[in-house]
């Protein structure tokens, strides 16, 4: 199983995110990914086993009981990763030290104390796979919409690749405190 913790956007915001696909350039090579599968993902679990699910809820459970509440996350702009060779484009959210901390305590109880993780948690949901190389001007819709995200909960998600792109099935919900 291909796992990952992810922050739901909900379905008002990611109708909003897909009204903005309009605003961009149409003379790229891109794969827009369905507005259903749009969340941001929290922390990346990687290929387990479903005996090991268990032992995830519950280290999950256990960070959730131990933390104060989260912040909003708050839209950043459209960006193009990485910059200098668009790969994806990103609906990007500003960091915070609380997600940040959050992230990191999930990373040291899921995935383990022996595994260092050096990553910066940047919120984002992809919006696009990008298969040429041309530059991408990315519309600004700053003061025109609010794309705010408001979690109150973290799911627990299988990631299946397939051809057309990835499916994802839930898991598990937590409620965030």
């Amino acid at each position: 199983m291909r796992l990952f913790l992810s922050i739901p956007i909900g379905k008002k915001i990611a109708v909003k995110l897909a009204s903005c696909i309009e605003l961009f350039p149409d003379d790229h090579k891109l794969r827009w990914i369905p507005p259903a599968n749009y969340h941001i993902t929290l922390l990346f679990i990687g290929e387990t086993g479903e005996q090991s699910v268990g032992e995830i809820k519950k280290a999950v459970k256990d960070v959730l009981n131990s933390s104060p509440s989260l912040p909003q996350l708050t839209f950043n702009g459209f960006k193009t990763v990485p910059n200098n060779k668009s790969k994806m484009i990103w609906a990007a959210y500003e960091q915070s030290k609380q997600w940040q901390t959050f992230r990191d305590n999930l990373h040291y109880a899921v995935i383990g104390k022996g595994k260092p993780d050096h990553a910066v948690f940047s919120p984002h949901v992809t919006m696009a796979r990008v298969y040429d190389k041309k530059p991408i001007q990315c519309p600004d819709v700053s003061g025109e919409m609010d794309l705010t995200v408001k979690p109150n909960e973290l799911i627990l998600m299988q990631s299946l690749l397939k051809k057309k792109g990835a499916e994802y099935e839930h898991i598990h919900h937590f409620q965030l405190p």
